[in-house]
């Protein structure tokens, strides 16, 4: 049981830290190809409405950004032992369920455009390897906390 604990606990901190480096890589791709190619927002709207836009664009993905940082700060500070709330899992829950309909649009995407094939597949695949992670932080920190409910009750009857 030790063992397994010490595997959870490696597992979360190790994927801890890849939520908090696919958060930094997200925001950077999104900084770089907004900065150098814009959105289609730029063609369609106002110069009052485009500012607007952008702001909102990038307030949206700051907010993510901090977001993974908090999922994956969290995630390695329960693989260390220390007592993390539910409100981790919960935005976790959240982001599997915002990537795996992500997965779903850009599929759909796919299949809907002519040419640049290759920038949506590998967008597909980083999406779905954030999603494998996010789910392992989810599972993980799950098992983990079970397994040391079930290790406390057991110190609690050897007492």
């Amino acid at each position: 049981m030790e063992a397994q604990k010490r595997k959870l606990e490696t597992n979360l901190i190790t994927l801890g830290t890849g939520v908090i480096l696919f958060g930094i890589w997200t925001f950077i791709k999104f900084a770089i190809s907004f900065i150098l190619f814009g959105t289609e927002l730029d063609k369609a709207l106002s110069d009052e409405q485009l500012i607007l836009g952008n702001i909102v664009i990038w307030i949206f993905s700051a907010i993510e950004f901090l977001l993974r940082c908090y999922i994956g700060f969290s995630a390695r500070s329960e693989g260390k032992g220390k007592h993390k709330s539910v409100w981790y899992l919960l935005v976790t829950g959240i982001f599997v369920i915002w990537y795996f309909v992500l997965i779903l649009l850009d599929c759909g995407t796919l299949f809907a455009i002519d040419e640049n094939y290759f920038d949506v597949i590998v967008t597909i695949i980083i999406d779905i390897t954030s999603l494998v992670f996010l789910i392992e932080v989810f599972l993980y920190s799950v098992k983990l906390r079970k397994l040391r409910k079930a290790q406390l009750k057991g110190q609690g009857k050897n007492q």
